[in-house]
């Protein structure tokens, strides 16, 4: 899960948890956190979490896919079905007694 990525051309070319202290030509870019219009003219946007409701009994957060939008980067979870964990989430020990 990234904080920031880079675009070039429209596609993300690189994720990171941090601001590098040096990249490309510019250095100090860690202390630009704060500057959001100086990091996107140079191609890095900040990603901002997604959250989806899911049941975590029969469903899985597997990656995470990433939109770029005009302004930000939008992570959103990819949520699949646990194979075979509906019949375990049915499942009830109670039964077990009236047999």
């Amino acid at each position: 899960m990234a904080n920031w990525v880079t675009i070039t051309n429209n596609e993300i070319t690189g994720y990171y948890d941090l601001l590098p202290s040096n990249w490309e030509n510019v250095s100090g870019l860690d202390k630009s956190a704060g500057d959001l219009e100086f990091l996107k003219s140079i191609g890095w946007f900040p990603v901002v979490r997604q959250t989806v409701d899911y049941d975590p009994a029969t469903q899985e957060i597997t990656s995470f896919q990433y939109q770029i939008e005009e302004n930000q980067v939008l992570e959103i979870p990819v949520v699949l079905s646990i194979p075979g964990a509906e019949a375990v989430a049915g499942y009830n020990p109670s039964f077990e007694s009236l047999k």
